[in-house]
């Protein structure tokens, strides 16, 4: 091989070795430097998970969208790929809207965002336990009877907004 070819050798060795991240570090290592948050949206009036709720995490605070997810059928939901940082949990009911929307404030949750607590994500952690419990804004419940007292089964109630 001449010197010339030499060079071009070598050069093609380290840029395989940058590359795959062999000289300064994995191509992957900015995900290192991201986290992840976890946990669980409730029924306040009975610990039941809610099925479609967004979750979303705000930086800074009252801030901008940094990523979200949509929760499984037992309320659970993990929203991954965050960088390394402060978030704000706050959740979008706008899919079951019969739920108030809230901020994770580490109790019982606030509607304002000036509230909220931070919620610190590390690398290459998840952060969990960041659970909030929904009420529900309205609801009509009850017994149709007859007049005697005894249930009458197989009816249909309707509810009409009086605009």
């Amino acid at each position: 091989m001449r010197k010339n070819e030499n060079r071009y050798v070598v050069l093609a060795i380290v840029m395989v070795l940058l590359a795959n991240g062999l000289i300064f570090g994995s191509p992957l290592s900015a995900n290192a430097q991201e986290g992840a948050i976890s946990g669980k949206i409730t029924q306040k009036s009975n610990g039941q998970g809610i099925l479609g709720i967004y979750v979303d995490a705000m930086s800074p605070l009252c801030g901008d969208w940094e990523n979200g997810a949509q929760t499984d059928a037992q309320g659970n939901y993990v929203i991954e790929g965050l960088p390394v940082g402060d978030y704000y949990i706050q959740t979008d009911t706008s899919p079951v809207p019969v739920y108030k929307d809230l901020w994770w404030d580490g109790g019982e949750g606030t509607a304002d965002c000036t509230k909220a607590g931070a919620v610190t994500v590390t690398s290459g952690q998840t952060t969990s336990g960041i659970d909030i419990s929904l009420n529900e804004i309205c609801g009509i419940s009850g017994k149709v009877t007859s007049d005697t007292g005894e249930p009458i089964a197989g009816n249909v109630i309707n509810y009409h907004e009086r605009i």
